[in-house]
């Protein structure tokens, strides 16, 4: 297996079609196959939008392991996208509440009410 190959799958593992790939660089379905089956490399030009469309840098598409962080999954990319939309006050307000859920599903884990 070749590692960009790896990282292919691991978009189609988080819900990513191969055609919304595709469609992301303008190239066909069966040219995304290509760069998943048989080890084939898109442009640089092609990386290069990849990479900004699923904010990733090239070195961790190249280069992708198992260790890498996962593929954000479409809910976490509409997520980021409408954070972005917002104003800076807003977004720190924002961070603050979800780390104040987050902190509250860590402490129900450790102590559950059954």
């Amino acid at each position: 297996m070749d590692i960009f190959s790896d990282w292919i799958r691991s978009l189609e593992n988080s819900g990513v079609k191969l055609c919304e790939i595709a469609d992301i660089i303008d190239v066909t379905y069966q040219t995304i196959q290509c760069y998943r089956d048989r080890n084939n490399y898109p442009t640089a030009k092609n990386l290069i939008r990849l990479s900004e469309h699923y904010n990733i840098s090239i070195d961790d598409m190249l280069y992708y392991n198992e260790n890498s962080p996962p593929v954000r999954t479409p809910d976490e990319r509409t997520l980021l996208r409408l954070f972005r939309k917002l104003p800076q006050n807003e977004q720190e307000l924002l961070i603050e509440r979800i780390r104040e859920l987050a902190k509250a599903a860590d402490d129900k884990q450790d102590f559950p009410l059954t």
